[in-house]
């Protein structure tokens, strides 16, 4: 639910900032910013594809181990040049060009879920340090069992 809710919020953020007089100023059109808002969305979900994978390991642990996973997230940005950049599929789809400042703009935003749940996976996994602690003292608990059930058992074959 939370990702849904950055995705959406990311999404009309960079709607807002692509037109002029909204709560981010801009300066597109309409088109333009519905082109921005498809982008972005789009680029949500390729970076989110990435957190799927795992919901407690890293997006970023072995990355590129799986190659039809990235196959399809090329296929998917090729697919979104296209509608942008192709005059057919610009007047079919309503999208207009965007500069480089633009796709740099809509991946910045996009990239939020990323970092995003990448903090959440961190935070349920427990900081490094603690789950080593917690892996000593149950170590140490366990040695002292043992100590323990031999010097029982000891006593009970050599009372005094």
């Amino acid at each position: 639910v939370l990702v849904g809710v950055v995705m959406a919020a990311g999404t009309l953020f960079v709607l807002d900032a692509s037109m002029p007089g909204g709560l981010v100023a801009g300066s597109g059109d309409l088109r333009h910013a519905q082109t921005m808002a498809f982008t972005t969305l789009m680029l949500f979900q390729m970076f989110n594809v990435l957190n799927a994978r795992s919901d407690e390991r890293s997006a970023l642990a072995q990355m590129f181990a799986n190659g039809w996973l990235w196959a399809a997230i090329a296929g998917s940005l090729v697919l979104q040049v296209l509608v942008i950049y192709l005059p057919l599929l610009q007047q079919a789809f309503g999208t207009v060009r965007m500069s480089a400042r633009d796709w740099i703009f809509c991946v910045s935003v996009a990239s939020s879920v990323l970092w995003f749940r990448e903090a959440a996976k961190l935070v349920a996994r427990g900081v490094p340090w603690r789950s080593r602690a917690r892996d000593y003292t149950r170590r140490t608990n366990a040695s002292r069992d043992k100590a323990l059930a031999r010097r029982t058992s000891d006593a009970s074959v050599c009372p005094e």
